[in-house]
């Protein structure tokens, strides 16, 4: 009877200890959490660029470009001037100071560099330029100012220079002026561009990291990832070979930010054709003995009122090269302008103007006009592309040359303002041209050629068609022999019936 009993209590006590382990297998887990902060205080407080004084606190600066200041002044005739009167002075840290004394001369001017220092620690300094002309001097004077790195790091040094020139002289009175040239210095982030390099190719997406690429002296192909947008405080100085693949986007700059230095070659490309440089004027200049090449890409200008270039090589500059294999140049007042020693070779591409006679003027009652291609110095050679203007075509002015071998140059009035297109070819001052092939169409008023009684054109071939009844306007064989015709196809288009122009006047001795 017991043993009947002792074995119920355990049978019990067994399935107690079963139901409380299915009750275990039913709770929920718990989620254990840890919330935390970190910070860090700016050290915008250490940041410190500064000019770098001429004395002996400076020994520990290392600049072995300019000895704190450098004062240049150049003639008209690209001469030394005498510096007498022109001073330049670093007053303190944020102060220096300029005076420029007399210029005698439309053309002279005064150059004045500067050496900053970035003695911040760890806090990239942006560098860029205002200026403020406080007697309403643009009258008479053209103020330039350029940096040689806009980005500079902890412990680099940086040449800001201003230029000061003379375009023109009082009729009456004498005439000065006071410019406060404004020097500002912002930290900008950190940005590593290390990820974004591969090899000696960068891929970029902003301002800075591409200001950056240039700068870094592993890189010599740049690839742009997006569409950006340069501002005044950024230069794009390019000092070393470098090639650029917009790869279809847009970079747009303010007028002079991009500049070709040093003997660097700048190379421009862009497979989809869309892809390249915008700028209301003065997209790019090239200095001396550097060289600029496009490729394919568009590259553009969006203002005629301040008369700039797609691309210029800047008075003084000397041994610089322009080579345009491919790509579209668009300005909206010159595309292609020389004011220095250089030479300038159009193999193709499409070139073109859209200023005109009558452009419209602004309030000083000034209209404004440009030829697509314009040579005041140096030498063109033209091998093909085409080259489109409303105004005119090719001018050759001053002690330039050219030589035409291929391509073509049209002339249209194309729009409701657009008035008397002038000449596919003109040739002033003391300047010439041998025009060996290509073709040659002014569908304005005025003849197909213009030479100055003291500029030579030696025309032996090319088929050229214009409406005027003349050919050409320029005095053959008198004084030097101003145009010269041994050979080509000479056609007046009128209502689309063609009929040959009678050159025989012209026809070389």
């Amino acid at each position: 009877m017991n043993r009947r009993k002792n074995g119920k209590l355990i049978l019990l006590v067994l399935g107690a200890i079963v139901t409380l382990g299915i009750g275990y297998a039913a709770i929920a887990g718990v989620n254990l959490l840890v919330n935390g902060s970190a910070s860090v205080k700016s050290p915008v407080g250490d940041f410190n660029v500064r000019f770098v004084r001429n004395d002996a606190n400076e020994t520990a600066i290392s600049d072995p470009v300019n000895d704190a200041i450098v004062i240049n002044g150049v003639n008209v005739d690209s001469s030394p001037m005498n510096l007498d009167g022109i001073t330049a002075s670093v007053e303190d840290d944020t102060h220096a100071t300029f005076a420029v004394g007399e210029l005698d001369e439309v053309g002279e001017y005064v150059e004045f560099t500067y050496t900053v220092v970035n003695e911040s620690n760890h806090i990239d300094a942006m560098l860029s330029f205002e200026i403020d002309d406080e007697n309403d001097g643009e009258d008479y004077f053209e103020v330039t100012k350029t940096i040689d790195k806009s980005i500079i790091s902890g412990s680099e040094i940086a040449h800001v220079k201003v230029r000061v020139k003379l375009i023109n002289r009082p009729r009456l009175d004498d005439y000065s002026a006071n410019f406060t040239v404004t020097l500002t210095a912002n930290p900008i982030e950190e940005e590593d561009i290390s990820s974004s390099i591969s090899g000696t190719t960068a891929n970029v997406t902003s301002a800075s990291t591409l200001a950056k690429a240039i700068q870094n002296d592993s890189v010599d192909t740049i690839e742009i990832d997006n569409d950006i947008t340069i501002d005044k405080k950024t230069s794009l100085n390019i000092d070393e070979d470098t090639t650029i693949d917009f790869n279809g986007h847009t970079v747009t700059v303010e007028p002079g930010t991009i500049k070709v230095n040093d003997g660097a070659t700048l190379t421009l490309t862009d497979e989809s054709g869309q892809g390249g440089i915008q700028s209301a004027y003065n997209a790019i200049t090239v200095n001396d003995n550097s060289e600029l090449v496009v490729e394919s890409g568009t590259y553009e200008t969006t203002e005629f009122v301040n008369r700039g270039s797609v691309i210029t090589v800047p008075e003084g500059s000397d041994n610089a090269k322009v080579t345009i294999n491919g790509g579209t140049i668009f300005g909206e007042y010159f595309a292609i302008s020389s004011y220095g020693d250089s030479e300038i070779e159009i193999n193709g591409g499409d070139i073109s103007s859209t200023a005109t006679v009558k452009n419209g003027a602004d309030e000083t009652g000034r209209t404004y006009h440009a030829y697509t291609v314009k040579l005041n110095d140096g030498h063109l050679t033209l091998n093909g592309g085409s080259i489109d203007g409303i105004h005119g075509g090719i001018a050759l002015e001053g002690t330039s040359s050219a030589t035409i071998n291929g391509g073509t140059v049209t002339l249209n009035n194309s729009y409701e303002g657009a008035k008397d297109s002038y000449y596919c070819l003109y040739v002033n001052g003391t300047a010439s041209a041998e025009v060996n092939d290509g073709t040659f169409i002014n569908n304005g008023t005025n003849p197909l050629v213009y030479s100055s009684s003291t500029g030579l054109v030696n025309l032996k071939g090319g088929s050229w068609t214009g409406t005027n009844a003349k050919a050409f306007n320029g005095a053959p064989n008198a004084g030097k022999d101003s145009i010269k015709v041994y050979g080509g196809t000479y056609k007046k288009n009128t209502n689309g019936t063609l009929t040959d122009y009678d050159v025989s006047v012209y026809v070389a001795e």
